[in-house]
């Protein structure tokens, strides 16, 4: 097994069943995480369109058409960092079809972004003309010269989280925000559902991670000030109803129509570079 992102521990053993997959848990701080661990290939290889407009197991029915959900979802994410004064550099990992890229780019930031779906990658690029890369070590970026790094939903997904945060805490300036929203499997509503919680979506989902274990991941990656909090966001009622195995009766609907979601398993968490 390979050493765990949160707590270096290289021993584990099968604890969560899915489906035809495994999560295995760490010994020793009980991450869970998807077993085997699949490559950066395989797993890149689950992003093409289908994900996006399919609803394959954890995809979407109509990302692009759920555009105005994406961008009301943006606005928060980008409300967090009024308090960081003039806007400066950002970079976002797991930057999809670029919307919060663009929002961010109109409120003034200086914008990059790294996705390795490479039809999310062309729309980026070729609707908004933004920077996107398939991978930040490819980011054409001074070192400790990015004020704010954000990947929103994308830390459960990566095959090297810890390596990835490793890589953006050295684009970070001393004292620069990082902000991650992700899923708790510590919630309360996870815990109630157990094996049938929403986010257990193998093979898309990789980790499965409580507040503790998140936390110490972002630690390990070299940041400071950390804080972790509920987080609310907007849904697409297509996805939702897409998710549940509607996916004839969401196609049906004309307009992206966005419900709140605040069920307490999404956590936004914050710090600092040191």
């Amino acid at each position: 097994m390979p050493p765990c992102p949160s707590c270096g521990n290289d021993h584990g053993r099968n604890a969560l069943r899915s489906g035809s997959y495994w999560y295995a848990a760490c010994d020793r701080c009980g991450l869970l995480r998807l077993e085997p661990l699949p490559d950066r290939d395989a797993t890149i290889a689950l992003y093409g369109a289908d994900y996006f407009s399919a609803a394959s197991p954890g995809g979407y029915i109509d990302y692009l058409g759920d555009e105005k959900v994406h961008r009301r979802n943006a606005r928060r994410h980008l409300v967090r960092l009024q308090g960081l004064g003039r806007p400066g550099s950002l970079v976002e990992i797991g930057s999809a079809a670029g919307f919060l890229l663009d929002e961010a780019r109109l409120a003034g930031w200086q914008v990059h972004g790294v996705e390795v779906s490479p039809q999310m990658v062309r729309q980026s690029v070729d609707r908004f003309g933004l920077s996107v890369v398939d991978d930040i070590s490819k980011l054409a970026l001074a070192p400790r010269s990015v004020d704010v790094v954000l990947a929103n939903q994308v830390v459960e997904h990566l095959v090297q989280p810890l390596e990835t945060l490793v890589a953006a805490r050295a684009l970070l300036r001393p004292g620069g925000f990082l902000g991650i929203e992700t899923w708790d499997i510590g919630s309360p509503v996870a815990r109630l559902m157990k094996s049938k919680w929403q986010q257990i979506t193998p093979p898309h989902v990789i980790w499965l991670w409580d507040r503790r274990q998140l936390e110490a991941l972002v630690s390990n990656a070299g940041f400071g000030q950390i804080s972790i909090r509920p987080s609310m966001k907007w849904v697409s009622l297509r996805t939702v109803l897409g998710q549940l195995g509607k996916g004839t009766l969401a196609k049906r609907l004309s307009h992206a129509m966005g419900i709140p979601y605040a069920f307490g398993d999404l956590v936004t968490l914050t710090a600092r570079a040191s």
